[in-house]
């Protein structure tokens, strides 16, 4: 499974220097949540970060950063696609590009993954656990519910919030592509160790 990362909201210290580290230990994707950055600082931010990495950063803000660095892709709202100044000032450039960036958004319901956006590639599912029940009851996400859903999507869904260590065997075993760390990375007072702990995930020991 895909291993991501979504950067801290708030200011981390040494925050490009363990972002290095984390690539160096098997992170696959880093989504670079950071609306408070001006232009100017997702500049500077990015220019920290080993460029070796650079093809696997999504940005959630700043999009015409795209233009001057090898990015994986972009976090947009769903409905953004919709917007007629937003496809024809960034996605529709993007798409010119034509350089294989993705598109990712984030949905929070089962529903939402039924239909087909074709500006949409990628997805961010969740948050999972906060409403996640064995027995389904009348929660959104059951092993049931979730199984079905990612068999019938076009999308690749990657497993967001509340992900443990415990609950990957789970995320494997529903047929998610991967999954997204935030939390337990950032509040964590060794963010590298912690992520080692997912890396050592191997799903054939299961």
């Amino acid at each position: 499974m895909r291993k991501i990362v979504l950067t801290s909201t708030y200011k981390v210290e040494k925050e490009h220097e363990v972002i290095n580290l984390l690539f160096k230990e098997g992170l696959d994707e880093l989504h670079i949540v950071k609306s408070q950055f001006e232009k100017s600082d997702m500049f500077n931010f990015l220019r920290k970060i080993n460029k070796d990495h650079h093809h696997q950063m999504v940005l959630y803000s700043c999009y015409d950063m795209i233009f001057r660095f090898r990015l994986r892709g972009i976090h947009i709202r769903e409905e953004q696609t919709r917007q007629l100044l937003f496809k024809w000032f960034t996605l529709n450039p993007i798409r010119k590009k034509n350089t294989g960036n993705l598109i990712y958004t984030t949905f929070s319901s089962l529903r939402d993954m039924k239909g087909k956006n074709e500006s949409i590639q990628e997805v961010l599912l969740g948050p999972i656990f906060p409403h996640f029940t064995e027995d389904g009851g009348n929660n959104r996400f059951s092993p049931s519910k979730i199984k079905d859903g990612l068999a019938n999507t076009s999308y690749k869904v990657h497993a967001w919030g509340g992900v443990s260590l415990d609950r990957l065997p789970l995320l494997y075993r529903l047929g998610f592509s991967g999954y997204a760390l935030q939390g337990s990375i950032w509040r964590s007072t060794d963010p590298v160790g912690a992520f080692q702990d997912f890396a050592r995930f191997n799903p054939d020991q299961i």
